[in-house]
């Protein structure tokens, strides 16, 4: 099934409400995929408080990401009948490859690997959102794009192979990118199986017939419904005046005063607005927070926040407390913040991006009623190359030009409904349409050329169920895939320099209370829980990049001896904290395989690789370098 429903129509939501009680009484086993794991948790958390209410049994429920949810246990390996996860994670598990075990010298990849594809329905909700990251790589997104997709398509075909039912659930992607995505479909996967598109809107619309054209040819067995929705459109939909304006950028600070004094102050006079600022780059969000927070927060009011992908879990937790306390707020965000994550702004101000993303992060603005009068978008562009200084190498130049001009044509105002058809203003349903056409152009190019092929995916399976070395296994990964199936590479932990010397003075003196001959087993058995709370409320201040951060910033950021990266590893039976280094060059080339052999030993467990505490900021996550 491909379902196809605005931003802010509650997807995520119905489908919680509906399914929890067929997991309960018919023992379904239902996975909900999520692009970014800040979505994971609110819906981790969303379901629990549902389950609570309506007397399910709370246990049915788990989690798999790399964050914690409180009162919610993970369940590495998707062992839950409801089960919310990450792609990333379950990928990782799809493979044969158990993301709890992974580091370790042995696996359990045939239970990984049975369950993660026992499924009964598989639900891919915005998968494609966890292309974009916050960083200047100068990378192709369509190539990311394809890589993600390509796995994709061997999930669903094993799900489709095996019986099970398989729900797309989506307001932004694009037929041309399901064309990919079900690519392996193709040739009778599908025969005698049906396939339902339903969807709001239209069914005369250019976009719904991409999804037919891409649909009909796997199965003559397509059935279509299409249709508007008064109730929601009546409650939730209104044309916004969406402006573009151009803006000057000085040492990756974005000009803000006259977007500010025109776009914004109007708006907040004699009420309580909520402004959300969206940039592409972490760097530009950090330093244009610094240059403009306290400044807005009292001008208009507001509480100054800044959330990025640069930032630890712990600090992200804050801010979203923060957020949901319906405060005044002016936040300064990235992409982490776009898809999703059910918190309602007044004005939104962004930074280019193509159609989809815009779409995404308009969602979060008015997500709880009709647009009014105080509801604005503003579209930044650079008053000297238009689109191309805020999106090279994070988005595709082409595509956010051509979005832009789909938005405004010649004018720099319109009006648009950025969630229903709308004959009086312009919708953003057909505008979707119009954009498909060049991101078919732009996939066309690189299918034959994908990164995943079907024989790679079946190699790896084949090396972990076998019960090859799993470093064999990673470092094949690695080789093919830079450590991930999703990413653009596996995630490196980095662990601020102070927190580290923090938990080794704690776990001492856990350390000395032991030695010191503590003989009552309820006294030992609390010191040693206080050793395990320790050390995973150090983790939550991990910080993790990429390894094109390493390429390019590692030296700059990194506690280096001797060009080699220290790392703090923790011995969790011992309560002992220790110190190993790495070359800078295994980590950039060969994330994974790095961190394995770190890894390595009874009980050891890499918190990460110090970071240079002047360049952290607990608050606000890492500091700019520039």
């Amino acid at each position: 099934m491909i379902g196809v429903l605005p931003t802010g129509y509650g997807k995520t939501s119905f489908v919680r409400s509906r399914l929890l009680d067929r997991v309960d009484k018919c023992n379904l086993r239902i996975a909900h995929l999520l692009p970014l794991r800040a979505i994971v948790r609110d819906a981790t958390s969303k379901a629990l408080e549902e389950a609570r209410r309506r007397g399910i049994a709370e246990d049915l429920i788990g989690f798999q990401a790399g964050i914690a949810v409180d009162d919610v246990d993970k369940s590495p390996y998707f062992a839950r009948n409801y089960m919310i996860a990450t792609v990333d994670s379950y990928s990782m598990s799809f493979y044969g490859i158990p993301v709890y075990e992974v580091f370790r010298d042995a696996w359990h990849s045939d239970v990984a690997y049975a369950l993660a594809r026992s499924f009964n329905l598989l639900i891919l909700d915005e998968y494609h959102l966890m292309v974009s990251g916050d960083e200047d790589v100068d990378e192709n997104e369509a190539e990311l794009l394809v890589k993600q997709a390509n796995v994709i398509c061997s999930i669903v075909k094993d799900q489709v192979d095996r019986g099970g039912c398989t729900a797309i659930l989506t307001a932004t992607l694009p037929p041309s990118l399901l064309r990919v995505t079900l690519s392996c479909l193709e040739g009778g996967s599908l025969s005698g199986k049906s396939i339902w598109l339903v969807g709001y809107g239209c069914e005369s619309l250019n976009l719904y017939q991409g999804y037919r054209g891409v649909l009909g040819e796997l199965t003559p067995h397509l059935e279509v419904e299409v249709q508007r929705d008064t109730s929601f459109e009546q409650d939730f939909c209104g044309c916004i005046d969406t402006i573009k304006v151009p803006v000057s950028v000085k040492n990756n600070v974005v000009d803000l005063n006259q977007v500010i004094k025109e776009h914004v102050e109007p708006q907040a006079k004699g009420s309580c607005v909520r402004t959300l600022l969206i940039f592409n780059s972490w760097v530009r969000a950090y330093k244009t927070f610094e240059a403009y927070g306290n400044k807005l927060g009292e001008e208009l009011g507001c509480k100054p926040l800044l959330i990025t992908g640069k930032m630890s879990e712990y600090s992200r937790d804050s801010v979203f407390k923060e957020l949901e306390s319906g405060d005044c707020l002016c936040l300064f965000a990235t992409q982490v913040i776009e898809a999703g994550v059910d918190i309602s702004f007044d004005v939104l101000i962004t930074e280019p991006a193509p159609l989809p993303a815009l779409i995404q992060r308009v969602g979060r603005i008015s997500r709880y009623g009709r647009p009014s009068d105080i509801n604005k978008i503003v579209i930044l562009t650079s008053s000297k190359g238009g689109t191309e200084p805020f999106v090279k190498g994070i988005y595709d130049v082409e595509l956010t030009r051509k979005s832009l001009e789909l938005i405004f044509g010649r004018q720099s105002k319109t009006r648009i409904d950025w969630r229903c058809l709308n004959e009086s203003c312009t919708s953003v349903w057909n505008l979707l349409s119009q954009i498909d056409i060049d991101y078919g152009k732009k996939l066309s190019q690189l299918t034959q050329q994908t990164t995943l092929a079907e024989d790679i995916s079946y190699e790896l399976t084949r090396m972990a169920l076998l019960a090859e070395p799993p470093l064999k296994v990673i470092e094949r990964l690695d080789n093919v895939l830079k450590g991930s199936f999703i990413r653009k590479s596996a995630l490196i932990p980095l662990i601020p320099q102070n927190i580290v010397h923090d938990l080794e003075e704690k776990l001492r003196k856990i350390r000395e209370e032991l030695e010191r001959g503590v003989d009552k087993p309820k006294e030992i058995a609390g010191l040693r829980a206080e050793a395990r709370k320790q050390v995973f409320n150090a983790m939550r201040r991990v910080v993790t990049v990429d390894t094109k951060f390493i390429e390019r910033r590692g030296d700059k950021y990194l506690v280096l001896e001797d060009n080699r990266a220290k790392a703090a590893v923790v011995t969790l039976n011992e309560y002992t904290l220790d110190y190993v280094s790495t070359g800078l060059e295994g980590l950039k080339s060969s994330p994974m395989s790095t961190l394995w052999k770190l890894h390595r030993g009874s009980g050891r467990l890499l918190l990460g690789f110090l970071l240079k505490s002047d360049l952290y900021d607990e608050r606000c996550g890492l500091k700019p370098d520039v």
